[in-house]
């Protein structure tokens, strides 16, 4: 995925899926890892959505099926969202 990004956008889109690989991989552990969304239960999209974007980047090592708009990619922009939009309300509660 890395290489890919690198030869057909330059750095400045390996930098792009550089940091949207990292904010996933945060949010990943955050819900894992720290609010233990497995062992609670609380939101089966949210426990899905983790573990889409886990195989979705360790599919992304051996291929370059996420670097394009594919249906993985697709997969990947709504597992990040429903990430994303849970991580958010879950600063507000929290605030």
């Amino acid at each position: 995925l890395f290489f890919y990004a690198l030869a057909s956008s330059g750095f400045v889109g390996l930098i792009f899926i550089l940091l949207l690989s990292l904010r996933s991989a945060y949010l990943v552990v955050y819900f894992i890892f720290y609010k233990k969304i497995i062992y609670h239960n609380q939101n089966i999209y949210l426990i899905y959505s983790c573990f889409l974007l886990i195989i979705l980047f360790l599919r992304g090592i051996l291929e370059t099926s996420l670097g394009i708009f594919s249906i993985d990619y697709l997969l990947f922009i709504i597992a990040s969202l429903i990430c994303e939009i849970n991580y958010s309300n879950n600063k507000k509660i929290n605030n």
